[in-house]
């Protein structure tokens, strides 16, 4: 590859290798030094790569190699406490950490000699020849110790593991009613409390292993069944050497429908302060398409959360930017804007719950009511749309096509409301 081309295919592609590195390391010096250490790489090897269409590829596995060599260069400096290198090997961003709570408590029990062994063999990706060198130890040392490292970790770590690409179990799903429960929902004067939401947005999972969900849509006015989803998560995956849980996704436009196998995937990643998606993937026109973080623009247009793709933070507080009065709101500041807006009392059907109101208002014209119970789990999600959302699509106002519909008006604008989500939580 001459430099003219080079320097083509890197203005191209040089996004998607900032992501990557950046999700790999925590401090932003470090990603900078190592995003640096990968480019100038590149730039005195590009005349090694002869298939220009292999850039973006032959870019990633030099990224991946500097990331490595930053973790090798950690293990090794006896100064680095191993809790320390753990976190950092498998944090997702620069300013979050992944610290999934069970593993880092079975971690933080291990004696440190398996602590150490796990963190060289594991995040360090050292052979265990290269392992035996540093540590000065025989080689059938270092894998009786894997050995027993593995051993003690599994004893510690209390979830199971999902049967890698088992279909979601019958078991995991949820006889929703083909006609919505009705339900009422009543303010109260109790001053809103924070939340700590960590489901993925729009779907209502927990990111863990071991979890899984239910939910259904209904259609308003008749409030009638249209589509139910069954998610599971499968087991753990990386997403670019990036860590997170692999989810199956099961939707079913009839109940009767036997048990399926899942049409959608994503591999998502939840840490002490986000939630966010690494990939997603779905049939489409007999070919299965696959998206990841490190693609174009159009993955974070439909699945990315905050700058960079950070991710939604999982802790909520009210902001006072968004003000309810009955069905009229006041937005201050520009739209998107998020916020919680109240505490109501959420009766359906015969369950009666406190729940905090979450509302997000997108600059698209949708608008979501989101009713979270004390245990931090969606029970109801509510559907509005501005009234001239999509017009040239559906021929008519929203206003006009559903009349018997609820409305809000926010800032003077009316929005109507098209459907609900009902989670399977709100009949626990």
């Amino acid at each position: 590859m001459d430099i003219t081309a080079f320097e083509q295919a890197l203005a191209e592609h040089r996004p998607a290798i900032v992501r990557f590195v950046r999700y790999r390391l925590t401090d932003r010096s470090d990603w900078e030094d190592v995003l640096q250490d990968v480019l100038l790489t590149a730039f005195q090897q590009h005349h090694t790569l002869c298939d220009a269409s292999a850039f973006k590829p032959w870019l990633i596995r030099i990224a991946r190699n500097k990331c490595n060599d930053y973790y090798r260069s950690l293990a090794r400096h006896k100064e680095v406490p191993l809790e320390d290198t753990m976190a950092t090997a498998v944090s997702p961003g620069p300013e979050d950490a992944l610290e999934q709570h069970v593993v880092q408590e079975a971690l933080a029990a291990l004696p440190s000699n398996d602590r150490q062994i796990l963190t060289l063999y594991y995040l360090g990706q050292q052979p265990q020849r290269h392992i035996a060198q540093t540590l000065g130890i025989p080689l059938g040392t270092v894998k009786s110790r894997l050995h027993n490292a593995r051993q003690a970790f599994r004893q510690l770590y209390p979830l199971p593991h999902a049967t890698k690409g088992a279909p979601l179990m019958d078991n995991t799903r949820f006889r929703f009613p083909e006609k919505q429960p009705p339900y009422t929902i009543t303010p109260l004067s109790t001053p809103p409390a924070a939340i700590r939401l960590e489901e993925l947005p729009g779907w209502f999972l927990v990111p863990r292993l071991g979890e899984h969900t239910n939910w259904a849509i209904y259609d308003h006015p008749a409030a009638t069944l249209t589509e139910t989803y069954s998610l599971a998560v499968t087991g753990p995956a990386k997403v670019h050497d990036v860590p997170g849980v692999a989810i199956g996704v099961t939707t079913r436009t009839s109940q009767q429908e036997p048990s399926a196998q899942a049409n959608r995937w994503f591999v998502a990643q939840l840490t002490p302060t986000h939630c966010r998606y690494l990939s997603e993937m779905h049939e489409e026109d007999g070919a299965t398409v696959l998206r990841t973080f490190l693609d174009s623009d159009d993955f974070l247009t439909d699945w990315g959360l905050g700058p960079d793709n950070c991710g939604r933070p999982v802790d909520i507080v009210p902001a006072g930017r968004i003000v309810r009065n009955g069905t009229s709101l006041t937005v201050s500041g520009d739209f998107p804007v998020s916020d919680i807006v109240g505490s109501y009392r959420l009766t359906i059907g015969k369950r009666t719950f406190d729940t905090v109101l979450l509302m997000e208002i997108e600059s698209d014209g949708i608008v979501s009511e989101q009713y979270v119970s004390a245990a931090d789990r969606t029970l109801l999600w509510r559907r509005f749309n501005r009234d001239d959302w999509r017009k040239e699509k559906y021929g008519k106002l929203w206003s006009e096509q559903l009349p018997d519909n609820e409305q809000l008006i926010i800032n003077g604008t009316t929005y109507v409301h098209w459907y609900d989500c009902l989670t399977d939580q709100a009949f626990c």
